[in-house]
């Protein structure tokens, strides 16, 4: 009895984790694209010609 409520717990979860897991990737890759971003710009601009 008590193992069929903890699978029940636990298939309820699951799609809570994904979901919050999902969420974390994203936000880390976006941190990172920021970054990107962030140092990009401090660079400055580049001149090509001589």
């Amino acid at each position: 009895m008590l193992s069929a409520i903890i699978l029940e717990s636990m298939g309820e979860c699951m799609p809570l984790l994904e979901s919050n897991f999902s969420r974390t990737a994203q936000l880390v890759r976006n941190f990172k694209q920021v970054a990107v971003d962030q140092t990009i710009e401090k660079r400055g601009d580049i001149k090509l010609s001589l």
